[in-house]
């Protein structure tokens, strides 16, 4: 509600869409009843997942009647997958004209590869299936590189909106896109980037790459705790003693989130200016 009475304060905010629905919802129903809610008291259009084909007919009658606007997701389950559900749907909005939209929604790391290469591999397959999909249902082409797609934090397993490889991922699609005919999300704002300055701020790391071994014993019989997992069980193991263990140093990088997408954009031909911890007096040379 706090959201909604805000949206109607914002000009250029042109919707207004549930994110949450009360705990003693029905699962079944909670789609319908999102937007119920959102007719109720929005002004503008906006909308939720629409996950249940059941509920789905309501809606387009909901929506049809009061002259709003919708259409349904048209969304891949990671890796290569469909929901019959969603095709289910699909050819319900498609049959009374209404829009689907294509975004694959890849979790690298979890649902997708770990590295970028791999994620924009999927990405563009998923695409490509989506797009196929889409003209099966519709008998229309989809020429829309639309994917949103985010990173499994290492840390915590949940996913992160906020890691930088986000935006590389994002400009990373929009050159999967060049040909004239696809639209991306991220043309535009990349096009807006290299025509302009970007100033960043203010963390910057040197992160150290190290490998941890059971200190005390010769190299050649060291033992590697190549794993999170095994360094736990081994300092848990040494409760009722003492023990160290030995950091063997790979390599430095650049770390931190500003230093990392400053890096990026720089080498995108993005004109970077940063203010961080870089060093005292000299410039440290990772930087």
């Amino acid at each position: 509600m706090k959201g909604i009475k805000h949206v109607h304060r914002l000009d250029y905010i042109g919707g207004c869409s549930a994110v949450t629905i009360p705990s003693d919802v029905p699962s079944e129903i909670s789609d319908l009843y999102s937007y119920y809610m959102i007719y109720k008291y929005a002004q503008r259009d906006g909308g939720t997942y629409i996950i249940n084909p059941k509920a789905a007919p309501y809606i387009m009658d909901m929506v049809e009647s009061l002259g709003r606007k919708t259409g349904h997701l048209f969304e891949t389950i990671s890796p290569l997958k469909f929901r019959p559900e969603t095709l289910a749907m699909g050819l319900m909005f498609a049959g009374r004209e209404r829009y689907l939209g294509i975004a694959p929604m890849i979790m690298g790391g979890s649902t997708g590869p770990i590295t970028m290469a791999g994620t924009l591999t999927l990405i563009t397959a998923e695409v490509l299936a989506s797009i196929f999909a889409h003209n099966a249902v519709s008998g229309q082409f989809c020429a829309f590189f639309g994917h949103s797609s985010h990173t499994i934090d290492p840390k915590t397993i949940l996913c992160s909106f906020g890691l930088p490889n986000q935006a590389l991922i994002g400009i990373g699609g929009n050159f999967l896109s060049e040909e004239p005919r696809w639209s991306c999300w991220t043309r535009q704002a990349y096009s807006m980037l290299t025509e302009e300055h970007v100033f960043l701020g203010f963390d910057a790391f040197v992160d150290v790459v190290a490998t941890p071994s059971a200190g005390g014993a010769p190299s050649r019989r060291r033992r590697v705790l190549a794993a999170w997992v095994i360094l736990g069980q081994y300092v848990q193991g040494k409760d009722d003693g003492s023990c160290f263990v030995e950091l063997e140093e790979i390599s430095e990088k650049l770390g931190g989130n500003m230093a990392i997408v400053a890096n990026a954009l720089a080498g995108l031909g993005v004109q970077t200016h940063c203010v961080g911890s870089f060093g005292l007096p000299n410039v440290h040379p990772v930087f």
